[in-house]
């Protein structure tokens, strides 16, 4: 298997900063901490409050894992995660689970959720 050197930057270059990346950006009003929030195409998670200029501290998309909230649910009908599934940010529930109609693709399930129910998991990030 190859591998690849991030340490030597005359060949591979440099990384400015580890993932996960966050970041201050504008966030949609009502957004607070542990919030996953929509900015355009780009699903976040809030790690502040937002303040009165509408910013947050979020984490950016990447591939990094964090333990949230999932419901088993997809395409308008209870449905069960399995490990290994990816999960979407369906606004239109104001949820994170499998329906891949409403929802903005952002990562998958290292956990179990069972149909009808919500659970805590571990999400991997980034897709």
């Amino acid at each position: 298997m190859a591998s690849t050197r991030f340490n030597d930057t005359k060949r591979a270059g440099s990384i400015d900063q580890a993932l996960p990346i966050n970041m201050e950006l504008a966030v949609p009003a009502s957004s607070a901490t542990g919030d996953l929030v929509l900015i355009e195409e780009m699903v976040v998670y809030v790690q502040t409050d937002r303040d009165s200029d509408g910013n947050a501290i979020v984490t950016l998309p990447g591939a990094h894992v964090k333990t949230i909230t999932v419901y088993g649910r997809g395409n308008g009908a209870d449905s069960a995660v399995a490990v290994g599934q990816k999960l979407y940010a369906d606004a239109a529930d104001g949820q994170i689970n499998k329906d891949s109609t409403n929802g903005k693709a952002f990562g998958y399930a290292l956990g179990a959720v069972t149909s009808g129910s919500s659970a805590n998991i571990k999400v991997l990030f980034g897709l």
